[in-house]
């Protein structure tokens, strides 16, 4: 009896250890294998790595360049060069009537039913030196028959005047300066007859002055004159646009005509001794 129980208590206590032993053993396994897992696994790796590397090379790299490149090459070159180069260009008519027997008209007439409605006259006109110069709006071509005139005239200074009625010159402006260029608007009204003369856009002493009534006639284009009884003189016109109601129904700038010959059609030159009117490109 007492050897059972002896025996009995050996094989409990080896069974007890036994079981105790297997317990620890699937522990521990359990814990190692998720233990190693989590640290071999490529979750943190991966995702670091991918987000990272990728979103920084892509969107730093190529916006840079696409945009700062791209942008300032062709805004910056395209739009300095092209105002550079355009700047100045251009051509005009010069009227040269260098001594006191040079007597030179450069006219266009279309005819009264032109003029018979309010209209406008607008030009640029430079003087390089002496006087003697008008634009002029005559009954015909080459004769002095104008029913309203403008001139650049130096008899006491150099100035602006402008023909009223009959035989009366009106001083418009003074004074003028050589080797500057000025903008006239002349407003007709043929109505009335009566013409206003601005200058640089604003209102000068030649307001509301009347045609040339004396030639009991209407104006039939527009005539430049360089005429002889001073010493001559030189001058430079541009841009003559003539409108109704702010439409042009004549514009010249000389752009179609070959710098250092004549200007062509439609304008009739008639010069005398060594008055010459050529077309010149500004500089």
């Amino acid at each position: 009896m007492k050897r059972w129980w002896l025996v009995s208590l050996v094989f409990m206590v080896v069974a007890g250890l036994t079981i105790l032993a297997v317990a620890c053993g699937e522990g521990g396994a359990s814990s190692g294998g998720g233990d190693d897992d989590a640290d071999d696994g490529v979750a943190d790796d991966d995702i670091d790595d991918d987000i990272d590397d990728d979103t920084d090379d892509d969107i730093d790299d190529d916006t840079d360049d696409d945009i700062d490149d791209d942008t300032d090459d062709d805004i910056d070159d395209d739009t300095d060069d092209d105002t550079d180069d355009d700047t100045g260009e251009g051509n005009a008519v010069q009227i040269d009537d260098p001594s006191e027997s040079a007597f030179l008209h450069m006219y266009w007439l279309p005819g009264s039913s032109q003029f018979d409605q309010p209209f406008e006259a607008e030009w640029d006109w430079y003087w390089v030196s002496g006087d003697g110069m008008s634009v002029q709006f005559p009954k015909q071509g080459g004769s002095p028959d104008w029913v309203a005139a403008i001139d650049f005239y130096s008899a006491g200074g150099p100035h602006i005047e402008a023909y009223d009625k009959e035989d009366k010159w009106v001083e418009c402006l003074a004074p003028v300066n050589y080797e500057q260029w000025y903008h006239f608007k002349v407003i007709f009204d043929p109505g009335a007859k009566k013409y206003s003369v601005y200058v640089n856009g604003s209102p000068t002493s030649c307001m509301n002055l009347d045609y040339n009534v004396s030639l009991l006639g209407k104006i039939q284009g527009i005539r430049l004159l360089a005429y002889s009884d001073v010493n001559g003189g030189q001058t430079i016109l541009d841009n003559l646009v003539l409108s109704r109601g702010g439409t042009p129904f004549f514009t010249e700038d000389f752009e179609d005509d070959t710098p250092g010959s004549p200007p062509g059609d439609p304008w009739t030159v008639e010069a005398y001794e060594d008055a010459s009117a050529t077309v010149i490109e500004l500089p």
